[in-house]
């Protein structure tokens, strides 16, 4: 049951990675473009999908988390038992924390992009006023 539990986590963690990287890939692509304006903009949109995917992986399946149904705690007490229920719960936990932490990626993204962008704004103005 384990290995149910463990390929639940991983699976619904990649689902949410898929479709976050569908829905954002545009949007991050023509962000880059407009920052970089050359070729290379598509190895960074490479870069922020492979991002998407490990984000949503590492913080969707929380091995530590996962641990309880192994090993007792500090405590003594007993080893959680591995039922539909509590794989539905770990499902879930799973797509909420790939969520959180892809938001926060995103975010992270979104904000160093439009500092970017104004200072290349500012930039190509000062250049524009000596010519």
């Amino acid at each position: 049951m384990l290995f149910v539990l463990l390929i639940s986590t991983f699976f619904s963690a990649l689902v949410v990675a898929v479709l976050v990287s569908i829905f954002f890939k545009k949007p991050l692509a023509a962000i880059l473009k407009k920052l970089i304006e050359d070729d290379i903009y598509e190895s960074w949109l490479k870069y922020m999908i492979f991002a998407i995917y490990v984000v949503s992986i590492s913080s969707g399946v929380n091995l530590w988390k996962i641990e309880r149904y192994l090993y007792p705690s500090s405590n003594g007490e007993i080893i959680y038992e591995i039922t539909g229920s509590s794989i539905a719960f770990e499902m879930y936990r799973s797509v909420i924390n790939s969520l959180t932490s892809l938001a926060w990626l995103l975010l992270t993204f979104y904000i160093v992009a439009l500092i970017i962008f104004v200072i290349k704004r500012i930039f190509d103005n000062k250049v524009k006023e000596k010519i």
